[in-house]
């Protein structure tokens, strides 16, 4: 017996879940463009897993264990197949359980989600030298208020501390700003991100 599909049909968190409460032993299968993993469960644990893939210069690389199931938890898109097999490879390289492992991958993409978003916080928005023609400039009080801060020099994080608002609330108005075509938005130096 195999399963198949697609992973934006089932998503990678819930078939992980689903072969666990069912105790599946098997190996299940997952291949996106140039990437294969292959994750082998016993009973309602994962046992071991390996993913091969090749970087863009076109070197061949292999993850395993724990962090070749990180990355495959990341993943949004991709073919699998499970299929129902006793003779599984003799070595076990995963110890972590499946709920520890989700945990885990959670805790990663807050945290990368944390530094994407102080990443944006600390991006340098200027004026736009040449904003379209159709563009309205009908804006609210504190549209102008941002507006006026912008020097291209001070980070959406230092415009906020001026005009005394939440940095997301200041980050909001002036991607309505770059929208309307008023503002450029440029990332800042990376000394500056680092220190954000």
């Amino acid at each position: 017996m195999s399963l198949q599909g697609n992973l934006s049909e089932l998503p990678i968190i819930n078939l992980v879940q689903v072969l666990s409460l069912q105790k599946k032993t098997g190996i299940l299968s997952v291949s996106y463009q140039l990437a294969q993993t292959q994750v082998c469960f016993k009973e309602a644990r994962i046992f071991s897993a390996f993913m091969h893939y090749s970087t863009p210069t076109g070197h061949k690389r292999t993850l395993e264990g724990e962090e070749a199931l990180f990355e495959l938890l990341s993943w949004t898109v991709g073919q699998f197949i499970f299929e129902i097999c006793e003779d599984l490879p003799p070595f076990q390289n995963v110890n972590t359980s499946i709920d520890q492992l989700i945990l885990e991958h959670c805790r990663r993409q807050d945290e990368q989600e944390h530094l994407r978003q102080r990443e944006r916080f600390n991006s340098i928005p200027t004026l736009a030298f040449n904003p379209p023609a159709e563009a309205q400039i009908n804006l609210s009080l504190e549209e102008w208020r941002s507006l006026l801060l912008i020097d291209g020099k001070a980070s959406i994080r230092e415009i906020a501390a001026k005009n005394r608002q939440e940095v997301e609330r200041i980050f909001c108005l002036v991607q309505g700003l770059e929208k309307r075509g008023l503002v450029e938005l440029k990332a800042a130096p990376m000394a500056a991100v680092a220190l954000g």
